[in-house]
């Protein structure tokens, strides 16, 4: 799902096309000139209005996928050349798992030390679909097909965050949205509220929302 990644946009394609039979692109009402990048890209397009709702956008174009297998991708993603061959031999896999790799944050577009494990990869099934407003998640409804994540050690690089300016933008904005959602009964949401405060510096509210989030009794 893309909204305005004319800076971004072509690197992500570029780095996918080795190994994806299809690439779709939801755009989500960019003004500036990602349309007409995609154009030129072996992409297709859809397009559909935002909504303040991450797995809606997500959903909207699995309902376009075709094939067995189906990673989902950020514009600020990259995928190393020399990953290419893993995610070929992925696709050989059963289709009764999905698999996680290691995202790795960069910095001045080189991979640093941060990085997380996310499930980017799974089967191509109707009951396997995105949830949450925001920090989506296809792991519940994976999960509630009796699929299980198999975590690899394939790379993928995240360039999001190099731009400190943008890095508080997309903070705010992920706020907003957590701020506006129902997470009485998501343990998750209160330590994602808290990492978005960190980010826009205002640690005391951060530290505030992490410690009512953490358990009073570890035993």
């Amino acid at each position: 799902i893309v909204k305005n990644e004319e800076k971004n946009i072509k690197a992500a394609i570029e780095s996918f096309t080795p190994f994806a039979d299809e690439i779709i692109v939801n755009d989500t009402g960019s003004s500036d000139n990602t349309i007409n990048i995609l154009k030129s890209l072996p992409v297709q397009i859809i397009q559909t209005e935002w909504e303040d709702d991450f797995s809606q956008a997500r959903n909207a174009s699995l309902a376009q996928a075709s094939c067995s297998w189906i990673i989902w991708m950020d514009a600020d993603d990259r995928v190393p050349e020399d990953q290419v061959e893993n995610f070929l031999k992925l696709k050989t896999a059963p289709l009764d798992r999905c698999f996680g790799f290691q995202i790795v944050n960069t910095q001045g577009g080189l991979p640093i030390g941060t990085r997380f494990m996310q499930t980017r990869m799974f089967p191509n099934h109707p009951d396997i679909r995105f949830e949450r407003k925001i920090h989506e998640q296809m792991i519940f409804s994976a999960a509630r097909l009796g699929l299980h994540s198999k975590y690899t050690d394939t790379l993928i690089w995240h360039t999001g965050y190099e731009d400190p300016i943008h890095k508080k933008l997309k903070a705010q904005r992920n706020l907003d949205l957590l701020l506006d959602g129902d997470t009485a009964d998501d343990p998750i949401i209160p330590m994602q509220i808290g990492d978005s405060l960190a980010i826009l510096e205002r640690f005391e509210e951060a530290a505030e929302v992490i410690h009512l989030c953490a358990p009073t009794d570890p035993y």
